[in-house]
């Protein structure tokens, strides 16, 4: 990939013409021949009823000209039906990538700037698709069509209407640099808008605490004023482009006429140019739009394309065997640049993790959940049961390695559904199970719901200790050979420690804990990475 298509992202947003989309696209087109066929037709017949001094072939000529329009008329509702779908279909699919591209190892994006991407953004590629990539799909070969028609006709005529035509492209290609450059500009600032936002309204305690309500909402009213303005900015050129489409279509009509007049041509011939004038003036006005949604498509690209979920070079889903061994093999692995000592674990053991640093304790779990995206060169190995963890399917490391830390937020969706996460096929009787052995029972009972009731924002209705729980549910849930817990207990209460303990006595699994109370943890436990001396716990 060149650098030029790097900076633009042309390259890197999925593929457009592929699948159902390129038959979508092909209806599309048949529709829009049909539709320039059916106008060729309606303008012939106006030509013909201007002579027509018969009463009953004017009729016939007439309810001909009614079918028509009315055919034309149909297929422009199915046109825009299937055009609604091409758009929805590319846009689903952009999310999707989006969202898994948020949820990716390595990736902590801003809650306002993915809201942004996922809704202004990815408006700005439906509008293009639906409106620009379908409108110059019908509408350019529209009005080609109905042009060299016209030129059949009359040259002269044909000459007339592609005069103002050509002026408006040089025109519209003109505005869109500046178009451009000033969507740009306003996705940015939407993108600082929502990004305060965001982090305002998620420190709102603290903000009260200090008493900074007027500071806050002031660096709002900045960050909206500068939204406002570029907007205004923005539709005065949008509007440039749409009054030179407009203007274009009128200049067209006049142009028809008065070459009409001068040249003495037949009022029959000027009345079928003016029903041609007439039937291309709806695309002609489409063209401003096209060029704005065009130009807002390539603002938004800059910030979809680097934001795409992208897999990861050289790892691959591979169920071989790496070794020949039971349990957990730990070799090569670099935490902030210091090498750690190898481990060796076999089922049924308890490891205390110590180490100086909060960051180093979250890059070791990384790691032992199989998300560390180490380069190439790296010598790493996360080797449990005999498979390497980091070149496991997404489903199978789930089945192997549970996982509890503090403050974790919850996933929306039902309680049941969040303890079953690993296991979503697990049968109602060890949901029961998991639930009464977390101490979740009277939680759950007093709920009116109980496990149906829908958790929402990070966990609500739930308070943080029975969160808490119901991560340690889920990361319990069908004893995992490998159990990560990251200071888990600090949210806990007193029931939920009490079961945690009871957890960890006697857990089939390998179980590896970073906690301030070591005192929770089986006595025959060991510390990784070992010490002669007492370690240093993180809090």
């Amino acid at each position: 990939m060149s650098d030029r298509q790097e900076a633009t992202g042309e390259q890197i947003l999925p593929r457009f013409a592929v699948g159902g989309r390129r038959a979508l696209l092909g209806a599309l087109v048949g529709i829009a021949v049909t539709v320039a066929l059916l106008s060729a037709g309606t303008a012939r017949l106006v030509s013909i009823l201007s002579h027509e001094h018969d009463p009953g072939g004017g009729i016939l000529l007439v309810g001909g000209l009614l079918l028509l329009v009315g055919a034309a008329s149909g297929l422009r509702v199915l046109e825009r039906r299937v055009a609604e779908r091409l758009g929805q279909d590319y846009v689903h699919q952009i999310r999707k990538e989006l969202i898994r591209g948020a949820l990716a190892p390595g990736r902590n994006p801003s809650l306002g700037i993915t809201v942004a991407r996922t809704t202004n953004d990815l408006n700005s590629v439906r509008n293009w698709v639906t409106h620009g990539i379908a409108g110059a799909v019908s509408g350019i070969p529209l009005i080609l069509a109905l042009t060299a028609a016209l030129w059949f006709m009359a040259p002269f005529l044909a000459l007339a209407v592609m005069g103002p035509l050509l002026v408006a492209v040089a025109l519209l290609a003109l505005l869109s640099r500046p178009t451009y450059e000033k969507a740009r500009a306003l996705r940015k600032a939407r993108g600082r808008l929502a990004g305060q936002i965001t982090d305002t309204v998620n420190a709102a305690m603290a903000v009260r605490a200090a008493g900074g309500e007027e500071r806050e909402l002031g660096r709002v009213d900045r960050h909206g004023r500068e939204v406002a303005a570029t907007a205004v900015e923005r539709a005065t050129l949008a509007g440039s482009l749409r009054a030179t489409a407009i203007g274009t279509a009128s200049a067209t009509a006049v142009a028809v006429a008065a070459t009409g007049a001068f040249m003495g041509l037949d009022r029959g011939l000027v009345a079928g140019a003016l029903t041609v004038v007439s039937m291309i003036s709806g695309p002609v006005h489409d063209l401003g739009r096209i060029v704005e949604y065009r130009q807002s498509y390539r603002a938004a690209r800059q910030s979809i394309a680097p934001a795409l979920h992208r897999p990861l070079a050289g790892i691959t889903y591979d169920d071989a065997a790496q070794a020949d061994c039971t349990g957990l093999v730990v070799t090569g692995l670099e935490v902030n640049g210091n090498l750690m000592p190898e481990l060796a674990a076999a089922p049924g053991e308890t490891i205390l993790l110590a180490s100086a640093s909060h960051a180093d304790v979250e890059e070791l779990f990384e790691a032992l959940l199989g998300l560390n995206t180490a380069g190439p060169d790296s010598t790493a190995s996360v080797v449990l049961n005999g498979k390497s963890l980091p070149a496991m399917s997404p489903s199978e490391r789930r089945r192997c390695v549970g996982y509890a830390a503090r403050g974790l937020a919850l996933e929306r969706g039902q309680i049941g559904r969040a303890i079953r996460y690993r296991s979503p096929k697990a049968s109602d009787a060890q949901l029961a199970r998991a639930i009464q052995g977390t101490g979740l029972g009277d939680t759950i009972a007093r709920l009116p719901k109980g496990d149906l009731t829908v958790l929402r924002r990070g966990g609500e209705p739930l308070s943080t200790p029975e969160r808490a729980k119901v991560h340690l549910a889920r990361a319990t849930f069908g004893d995992p050979p490998l159990l990560l817990l990251n200071h888990i207990d600090a949210d806990l209460d007193a029931q939920g420690v009490d079961a945690l303990r009871d957890i960890l006595t006697g857990y089939p699994g390998i179980v590896i804990a970073a906690t301030n109370n070591p005192a929770l943890l089986p006595s025959s436990h060991r510390i990784w990475p070992g010490a002669q001396r007492e370690p240093q716990l993180i809090g």
